[in-house]
């Protein structure tokens, strides 16, 4: 079971993210939009944190 964990858990966690952004997107106004969009920015700045660390790996 921690492998799995291990293995997903990362991309679990932004898809609940994405998900509880995108409701809450939805529900609220003002303010809360500034939640959202934090929240749909979390799979992004993982996509941009993973391309840069892969390309410094490589480079290595």
């Amino acid at each position: 079971m921690r492998r799995v964990a291990g293995t997903f858990g990362i991309p679990i966690l932004l898809a609940i993210a994405t998900i509880v952004a995108l409701i809450v997107g939805l529900l609220g106004d003002g303010a809360v939009d500034v939640v959202a969009w934090l929240g749909l920015a979390a799979p992004l700045v993982a996509i941009g944190w993973a391309l840069r660390t892969r390309r410094l790996a490589v480079r290595s």
